[in-house]
């Protein structure tokens, strides 16, 4: 699986895509092509995106949908930091936030549902309402355990259709 580099600091992240493939013709009889609409997976805290592993293979060879899931910034195969940085650097949620903009930026995703689970849920509405590049193709925000960063949350819950 592939890596890039946070445009915060050059910290090295890693993200698992898995893309539906053209061949054999898919499990499930009504699967008969590719979805536009791709899912990315938000971990929470302290996993990584093999949470998710056991989702994201049978949707993506099943049901032919694109799944997406980074391992935030410490947690699994990414890096804490980068060389871009002091070790005195603050890393927030924003941080976390402006990395996986950049991740969903760098795979191309023209149209995608947001899974979050507990501390991924925040990551998700701070990277919604701080990039217009996702408010233009976010389709869904499906939270659950949902923490939030801020005391935004109310105005948040009444912006965003959720699941």
């Amino acid at each position: 699986m592939p890596y890039t580099k946070s445009p915060v600091d050059d910290a090295h992240l890693y993200y698992r895509d898995y893309r539906p493939a053209a061949f054999p013709v898919p499990f499930q009889a009504q699967a008969e092509h590719a979805s536009e609409l791709s899912l990315v997976f938000v971990h929470g805290w302290p996993m990584s995106s093999a949470m998710w592993e056991h989702l994201m293979l049978p949707l993506c060879e099943s049901h032919r949908i694109r799944c997406v899931a980074v391992d935030r910034r410490g947690f699994g195969k990414s890096d804490w930091s980068g060389t871009g940085t002091s070790n005195t650097t603050e890393i927030t949620y924003e941080t976390f936030a402006k990395d996986t903009v950049h991740v969903l930026q760098e795979v191309d995703l023209k149209k995608f549902v947001f899974v979050g689970a507990s501390m991924g849920g925040g990551e998700t509405l701070l990277a919604y309402f701080g990039s217009e590049w996702v408010r233009e193709r976010c389709q869904v925000c499906a939270l659950h355990g949902r923490e939030y960063p801020h005391t935004r949350s109310m105005a948040i819950l009444n912006n965003l259709s959720f699941l």
